[in-house]
Parts: structure tokens; sequence; C-alpha cells
């Protein structure tokens, strides 16, 4: 970081050289926010969210509104149930037309909601219904895990 900065004042005072100064500040401000880190993690929820849509569409017990309810169920298990739908998460946080991913607040939260998408991924591939998925996300995130005591 010292570098750069010295890097940065010693650069000639040319147009090139000004918009470098811009873009360098912009990319530290960023980083030290923890947005950047939350950039890739939203890139890595993107991939497997495609994956999750094509599950949703092959598979064996496909209905129209799928994704809805997957996307509702996903909310739900994120946030604790602090939030039952996504749209009743846009209307809380007052972003009507946020997906999932850009609501939530820390790369741990993305990564849950990767996971979990994943899960679900899965899932699906072994001929789960929607039921059936609920009902073992639920049940796996309400059991205890090993490291935790009790």
């Amino acid at each position: 970081f010292e570098g750069i900065k010295e890097i940065l004042f010693l650069a000639p005072k040319s147009e090139m050289a000004r918009k470098f100064r811009e873009w360098t500040r912009s990319v530290l401000n960023t980083y030290f926010k923890g947005e950047l880190v939350k950039a890739k993690e939203m890139a890595k929820a993107t991939i497997t969210r495609r994956d999750l849509s094509t599950a949703i569409k092959e598979g064996p017990h496909f209905e129209p509104n799928y994704h809805v309810i997957f996307a509702n169920m996903l909310t739900a298990l994120v946030t604790n149930g602090k939030y039952k739908s996504v749209q009743g998460m846009r209307k809380a946080l007052g972003r009507p037309n946020a997906k999932l991913k850009q609501m939530l607040d820390s790369p741990e939260e993305l990564q849950l909601l990767q996971t979990y998408e994943s899960s679900i991924t899965n899932l699906l591939d072994l001929g789960f219904d929607r039921h059936q998925i609920k009902e073992f996300l639920t049940k796996e995130k309400s059991l205890p895990r090993p490291n935790e005591k009790d």
C-alpha cells in the first residue's frame, strides 16, 4: 500500500497519470471497505445461480413457479427467517429491483447462499421435489454442528 502511494505521488502530471491515480484510489477504497471481496463472491454466486436455474428447468418435478419458490426458500434460509421472500426483503430494504445476492451484506452470507444453491442443485439432480428439499434443508440447518457447544 505504501509503495502504491509513493508511485502515485511520483507519477507525472499528465492526463494518463491523473486517470491512473483516480482508478487506483477507487480500487483501494473498495478494497478497504470490503466491497472488492463482496464483488468476487457475487461473481461466484452468479455462476452457481446459472447452474441452479438449469437444474430447476431440467428437474423431474419442474413447475413454472419453481424459481420463485426456491428464491423464497433461499431468502428464508440465508436470513435465518428474518425475511420469508425475496419480495418481502426488497420491500423491507427499499430495493424494488434488487436480486437476492445484491441485498446480502457480507461475503459470509453470499457464501451461505452459494452453499444452499449448490445443495438445492444436487438434490434436484437426485430427483427430490421441492417439499423434500425444503424439509431436508431445514432439518440440516436445525441440527447442531459438531463443533458447537450445547
